[in-house]
């Protein structure tokens, strides 16, 4: 799906498609659970690698959301790079409050944990209002 196509599904009423990387079992299905009610097209992975692996083969992803402390990286650097190659708004979870000096360029919403849901599907929807597709990388490339 390119970028032109993401933009007509969403226009059509299709579901935002979130990835969603998290290294806890319980936090990751629970993140998928309440991300089904938003609702949202949700990719669980648990890795840095798994998360390059699915925005490389099964993306676009409108929203990516992202641990900080991953078992394979850091989620914050995770979020930057594929928001440079893809595009994709980023939301990082966090369980500390955003960095003193602010959020990172990169980022797009800091939530801190334990996430409230609400303020979580909030984001996710405005994340994609927002976000023309326009102002996006082109895909493949």
């Amino acid at each position: 799906m390119n970028e032109t196509s993401q933009a007509q599904s969403q226009a059509a009423g299709q579901p935002p498609r979130v990835l969603v990387v998290e290294d806890d079992p319980d936090t990751l299905v629970f993140m998928g659970k309440a991300l089904s009610r938003l609702p949202a097209d949700a990719m669980p992975v648990a890795t840095c690698e798994a998360a390059r692996y699915a925005a490389d083969h099964a993306g676009p992803f409108d929203v990516v959301i992202a641990d900080v402390r991953l078992p394979d990286g850091d989620g914050v650097d995770l979020l930057a790079g594929l928001k440079r190659r893809h595009g994709c708004c980023t939301i990082v979870l966090s369980g500390t409050d955003e960095p003193p000096g602010g959020t990172p360029d990169s980022i797009d919403v800091w939530m801190t944990k334990p996430v409230d849901v609400e303020a979580l599907f909030a984001a996710v929807r405005r994340l994609c209002r927002d976000a023309p597709a326009a102002r996006r990388p082109a895909q493949g490339g």
